[in-house]
């Protein structure tokens, strides 16, 4: 049985999902990919209690807090958000970490920098960081500031039924109609014109700034976390490029791979799981 919780920040509210906790269980905290959310988590949830599980909605998220009007989204400035939800929620107590896609680099980068927060860290589909472009950074740079004006402009997207919100999710592909049905349940709410989207629309603009190469392999180099990486055979390509790229830059590395898509975890959590509970025991 999952419970719905939040804890007050003085960003705002961090809402989680959380199964029933045991003093004599270990804590894992879990963070999820882009415009995704903690439902994302439910399926290894459900064949994983042997941990205290803490699975949040990052910021812009499911139910969690949305930055003030004059905002963005970088990606450094969550891990602040998760700095501080750790000290609320955990204070000194250590925790397994476990990421997907986005998540898995915020993982990456909390226990690089924060080390004493962190007892080991597992990777769902993702390596290293995505960093800033090497050629044409001016351009880009204007591409994403550009992309703010135009998120702007749109209208929320509205869907007459909550059927429609999920049979469109499960058109933009890579996830089962069980795992769709999970993450849309927790990411939209019903108005008086219909169903709407509750992750906020500027995660959708691009990133005007980002780590580069150099410093996304320094941090990489001073992660002393056993690290797990879990690949799903039909992932992302980029994740296998981001592989090739830093590999060597882990100093504790192990990998496995697993059947299924980048949502691994969600289509196949049994798979995902045997490797977890191996690597966390």
């Amino acid at each position: 049985m999952l419970e719905q919780a939040s804890i007050k920040l003085p960003q705002g509210d961090i809402a989680f999902l959380k199964n029933q906790h045991k003093r004599d269980k270990p804590w894992l905290l879990a963070l999820h990919g882009w415009l995704d959310n903690a439902a994302s988590f439910q399926p290894l949830m459900a064949v994983m209690d042997a941990y205290n599980w803490v699975a949040i909605d990052l910021p812009g998220h499911g139910h969690s807090f949305h930055r003030p009007s004059h905002s963005h989204y970088h990606f450094i400035d969550w891990l602040t958000d998760l700095v501080a939800f750790h000290s609320a929620m955990f204070g000194e107590q250590k925790v397994y970490l476990l990421g997907h896609s986005l998540g898995a680099m915020l993982s990456t980068v909390l226990a690089s920098l924060y080390p004493e927060l962190v007892h080991k860290l597992a990777l769902i589909d993702a390596a290293g960081l995505v960093t800033q472009d090497e050629v044409d950074q001016a351009k880009s740079m204007r591409k994403a500031l550009d992309s703010r004006l135009k998120q702007q402009e749109k209208s929320k997207t509205v869907h007459k039924s909550l059927d429609s919100a999920i049979q469109a999710r499960f058109a933009a592909g890579d996830l089962s109609l069980e795992a769709v049905a999970l993450l849309v349940a927790r990411n939209i709410t019903q108005t008086s014109d219909g169903f709407e989207w509750q992750t906020d629309q500027r995660l959708r603009t691009g990133s005007p700034i980002r780590i580069n190469q150099e410093t996304a392999r320094d941090i990489i180099r001073q992660l002393d976390k056993e690290t797990l990486i879990v690949l799903a055979e039909q992932g992302h390509s980029m994740v296998k490029r981001n592989l090739s790229r830093f590999e060597n830059d882990y100093k504790k590395l192990t990998m496995v791979e697993v059947s299924g898509g980048h949502h691994c975890h969600m289509d196949h959590p049994q798979d995902v799981a045997r490797h977890l509970a191996e690597f966390f025991r």
